[in-house]
């Protein structure tokens, strides 16, 4: 879910949060200021460093050595960290110091639709902001919390390397499947029972049953109401809401026991899925080779297909057309309406929901799904900064470059651009070239 200040953000990189693009790229990016035939360096994508939620962001920063997670925008429901139920601060376009999280080295940030998580080296996870489903998961059903407060999954065998946050439900990523909690309206927790919602007693954490689909998962991605499973052998499956969500399947799964597991329906898109992106209702996932494929709603032309329509389900259409990208693409996110990819040569490519000016074209066209839009790259970037990380938020998008800035555009209405100016920014001719980076 996601302009030129000289303030320098230091991402984190660890282990299990880094993908390497091995190519080397022979060919300068576009606008680079080197020659087309000059060599660069590979590539490093940043992962769970960037955040973008319903209408706020998040990113990690280092001080003094020290990882520090801070967040923007929208507060009304304590997505920042910051203020009082009875009196919330309702916007903060200046970076917030999320507290209450001293401890273990934090290596990783999400964010939901009004609510965020930041989790350790040593597997343990501390949540802020909405929690009328429970979604914090720490055992009680309250409007909001902040401070963050910890996670209450057990410990005994689980412990999470990363986690994805959806609109109203959460879920950890453990060393063989995950564990979600919250809404489960729709069975997208998987746990096959219909309570709704879990984690609302401290007994619903610490029984948590983990969720596999056969394999061992490698990434966890949620959205509206469904929940994604990659495996380390490229197999994918999704549960909860039917194809308006993205999941290709004819109706819900998840809420009759036994649904979701080793037998669970693996969506095939034609070739081994490197990494899935779920948005509100659709979802994209990059393949082995590279390309790119969606499915799920596309009335705002978020699949990338010019045939704006309700829904497209892999059980309807297993012959998907790959996303007209001109490039491959390195990593993927997905938002509201809107989906983004870096793509060889540390390039942005957005298509989808425009209405923010979110696609970073210099205007609001409502209809960026043709083959011809698709190809054009945001054009931002700055001489010799590539794009390492990248987040879309519902109507916002934003990036981080190898100089370490982070630069943000689409609605600005809550101040989740990190600016001080107010209104969108990508929706006018040449706003895109003149963005400021999130002070931090």
């Amino acid at each position: 879910m996601r302009l030129l200040a000289a303030t320098s953000l230091s991402l984190i990189a660890t282990a299990s949060a880094i993908v390497s693009a091995c190519s080397d790229f022979r060919s300068a990016p576009l606008d680079s200021g080197l020659p087309s035939d000059a060599p660069l360096a590979p590539l490093t994508l940043v992962a769970h460093a960037l955040a973008a939620g319903g209408a706020f962001t998040c990113a990690l920063h280092t001080e003094g050595g020290t990882v520090l997670p801070y967040c923007w925008g929208a507060n009304a429901k304590g997505q920042l960290g910051i203020g009082k139920e009875s009196d919330p601060v309702a916007t903060n376009s200046k970076p917030v110091l999320i507290g209450n999280l001293s401890g273990a080295k934090i290596i990783g940030v999400s964010a939901g639709g009004a609510h965020a998580c930041a989790w350790t080296d040593s597997g343990k996870a501390k949540c802020w902001g909405d929690n009328a489903k429970a979604q914090l998961g720490y055992g009680e059903l309250d409007p909001h919390s902040s401070p963050p407060t910890a996670v209450a999954l057990a410990s005994v065998d689980f412990s999470m390397t990363s986690m994805s946050l959806g609109y109203s439900h959460s879920c950890a990523l453990g060393s063989k499947g995950a564990r979600c909690w919250g809404s489960n309206t729709e069975g997208e927790l998987g746990l096959g029972i219909s309570d709704d919602p879990v984690g609302d007693k401290p007994s619903d954490l610490a029984s948590l049953p983990e969720t596999f689909i056969g394999g061992t998962t490698l990434q966890v991605s949620i959205g509206k109401n469904s929940t994604c499973l990659v495996t380390t052998e490229g197999a994918l499956s999704c549960y909860g809401i039917g194809p308006v969500a993205g999941l290709g399947l004819a109706a819900s799964v998840g809420k009759v026991p036994n649904e979701v597991g080793s037998n669970t329906a693996k969506l095939d898109l034609g070739g081994k899925v490197r990494e899935v992106a779920t948005g509100y209702e659709h979802a994209c996932a990059i393949l082995d080779d590279g390309s790119v494929k969606c499915w799920g709603n596309n009335t705002l032309g978020q699949l990338g297909s010019a045939a704006l329509e309700a829904g497209i389900t892999l059980a309807a259409n297993t012959s998907l057309a790959a996303v007209p990208l001109g490039a491959k693409a390195l990593t993927i996110s997905a938002g509201g309406g809107t989906t983004c990819a870096i793509v060889e040569g540390g390039r942005v490519k957005c298509w989808g929901n425009n209405a923010s000016g979110q696609l970073g074209l210099g205007n609001k066209s409502p209809d960026q799904s043709t083959a011809d839009a698709v190809a054009k790259r945001v054009p931002f970037l700055v001489r010799e900064q590539r794009v390492v990380g990248l987040a879309v938020g519902t109507q916002h998008v934003c990036a981080s470059v190898e100089g370490g800035n982070i630069y943000c555009w689409g609605e600005n209405d809550n101040g989740q651009l990190g600016v001080t100016t107010s209104g969108d920014i990508g929706d006018e001719a040449g706003e895109m070239e003149a963005l400021i980076s999130v002070d931090l």
